[in-house]
This record gives C-alpha cells, sequence and structure tokens, in this order.
C-alpha cells in the first residue's frame, strides 16, 4: 500500500514538472534579427535579403549592412522580394542611400501582400517597373489592367510604415498601395518616377481602395522632409486651405474605395481637422453642413469656401458653403 501511495505521488510530481517546464518552453520569445550584407562575413547569416526573409518568423528583424542588392532566382533572373508576413526590414547605414534595394527595371522591387505589421525603414529602393496594367504586348505582369508600383506595391494588408525611405528612378509608379488599411509614410521621399511606358499616367504615389494617415512638412532651406502628427483619420479627396499660419482639411472620403470601384461604399466626410504647425498638433474644426468628397476650397479674406464635390453613392453636389474665421 505504502509502495502505491508513493507511485502516485512521484507520478503527480513529475506532472506538475510537466507542466512547469512547457510552460517555459512555450513563453512567448521576443523577436530574432536576421542579418544581411553583400558578403557573407562573421555575423552576418545572408547575402540575399529574399533569403533572408524567408528564414524568419513573424515580427522577426531583417537587419540590412550598406550596400547593393539585387534578388534574383536559381537561374539568375530578376525577382520581386516577396514579403507576406509581419516584418521589420531595416537599413544600417546612416542613411537611405546606403542601402539599396534594386531590381532590372523591369519588375517591382518589392511587394508586400497578404500581411500586416510591416515595417520598412532606412533604405533605399530603386530601378523598379510597375508595368502598363498589362496593355504592353510584352508586359511581364500577370492580370490584365493590373496597377503595380515599381518600386513598392503593397496589396491587401494592413499597417504597412515606411520611415525614412527613397523611392526613386522606378518605371510607372514609385508606391502603388491597393486594399491597405493604415499606411503610414514618415521622413520619406518619392522622385524621380518615369512615366513613360505604356500609355496609363505614372505617378510617385498611387492609393487604391486604401488609406493614408501620413503629413510631411518639406523645408525648402535644407531641402528635407519631415514627419508631422498623422491625420486624426484617414482620409482621400480631401481640400486643403491656409488661413491664420493653420492648414484646414475639409471634407473627404473615408471609405478606401474609390467612386468608379465602389458607389455603395463611398463615404463622404463632414469633418474639418486643422494642423498648427508650430505645435505640430491637430484639432477639430466647424463641420461641413452637408458632407462631401472632392470639394474645391478657397480663402477670401477671412472667409473660406467649400464648393462642390460629391455626396452619397458619389452624386454631383452644388452646395457652396462658407465658413468664416476669426483672427
Amino acid at each position: 500500500m505504502n509502495h502505491q501511495k508513493f507511485n502516485l505521488r512521484s507520478w503527480v510530481l513529475l506532472v506538475l514538472v510537466g507542466l512547469a517546464g512547457a510552460g517555459v518552453v512555450g513563453a512567448q520569445q521576443g523577436p530574432s534579427v536576421v542579418t544581411v550584407c553583400p558578403q557573407l562575413s562573421e555575423g552576418c547569416q545572408f547575402t540575399d535579403i529574399q533569403d533572408a526573409v524567408n528564414a524568419t518568423k513573424p515580427s522577426d528583424i531583417v537587419q540590412i549592412a550598406p550596400g547593393i542588392y539585387e534578388t534574383k532566382d536559381s537561374t539568375g533572373a530578376f525577382i520581386s522580394v516577396m514579403i507576406a508576413k509581419s516584418l521589420i526590414l531595416r537599413g544600417t547605414g546612416t542613411n537611405p542611400e546606403e542601402v539599396v534595394l534594386k531590381a532590372n527595371r523591369e519588375i517591382p522591387v518589392v511587394r508586400i501582400e497578404k500581411t500586416q505589421n510591416v515595417t520598412m525603414e532606412n533604405l533605399t529602393v530603386r530601378d523598379g517597373n510597375g508595368g502598363d496594367g498589362g496593355t504592353h504586348p510584352n508586359s511581364p505582369f500577370p492580370l490584365p489592367g493590373e496597377l503595380l508600383g515599381g518600386g513598392l506595391h503593397i496589396k491587401d494588408s494592413v499597417s504597412v510604415t515606411l520611415r525614412n525611405v527613397t523611392v526613386t528612378d522606378n518605371l510607372r509608379y514609385g508606391l502603388v498601395a491597393v486594399n491597405v488599411r493604415n499606411l503610414t509614410v514618415e521622413r520619406s521621399q518619392f522622385s524621380r518616377t518615369d512615366q513613360s511606358l505604356g500609355r496609363r499616367g505614372g505617378s510617385g504615389i498611387y492609393l487604391e481602395s486604401s488609406g493614408a494617415i501620413f503629413t510631411e512638412i518639406y523645408d525648402p532651406l535644407t531641402n528635407t522632409w519631415q514627419a508631422g502628427t498623422a491625420l486624426p483619420k484617414a482620409l482621400g479627396n480631401i481640400a486643403s486651405v491656409v488661413i491664420n499660419n493653420r492648414i484646414y482639411v475639409i471634407g473627404g472620403d473615408g471609405s478606401q474605395e474609390q467612386c468608379w470601384a465602389s458607389v455603395q461604399n463611398h463615404k463622404p466626410q463632414a469633418s474639418v481637422s486643422i494642423y498648427d504647425p508650430l505645435t505640430n498638433k491637430w484639432s477639430s474644426g466647424p463641420s461641413l453642413g452637408v458632407i462631401r468628397s472632392e470639394v474645391a476650397a478657397a480663402v477670401v479674406d477671412k472667409t473660406i469656401y467649400a464648393i462642390g464635390g460629391r455626396r452619397e453613392r458619389c452624386t454631383i453636389s452644388f452646395v457652396n458653403e462658407a465658413l468664416v474665421v476669426g483672427p
């Protein structure tokens, strides 16, 4: 009988120890750092950014040393860097120009798709190609009519941050964001986008069914951009004017849907937000009497006029409202 009791107690003790050990093993670990360098060396794990991304688990950090990086497949053909997990892609140079991700001007440099919580910082993205939306007979892109970012293409994702990123010398579009919620851009530059390919117009940034909440401040004396406090909410198709050294953002579309893409989801706004550059803060102003996006705005003396625009279901508005602003 005593022998049986001893075994029972030992078994219970082993179970408790096992559970405690499982708790230790199952404890959540912090993000790991994976390193990339132009050449393998001590303390550097990869020379290819895609290989490094593939080796990470969600929320890890890919730390990239100064250099120029081209991603290629086993045959030597250029391919885009594909990111489909939560990740931080961070250059370790003293400025973005020291860490360069580039393609061959035939494909996008980086594609971020169907993921969330991705940050790119302190990098340059260049020499990519957003194609012509499938209209060119030799287009390498699979979906007819699809718009792609030559430098960065972000699609079906949530919470993507670009911080101190330079996107330059790309064909068609520097950045395209499609169906992206909470896109934040801080201290980043988009320049020298070649718009000549194909029959569609090009741009530095193109947002489709996406909302951006960034505020950037340009200083012409130093020729630099810095981040300001983000808009209180993501808006597109806004109007803005300056009066009394403050910026008024009027109306807009909060649906993250273009009118031509979804009339039912069009959500014009009546909000008026006021930005004070001296305090770097936003405050709320008097709302419009009629909700509108794509509204025109002008200042005459101390009065702001909000004219026209689109109302619910993208219907055109003939409304002209006036807001008198005090000293």
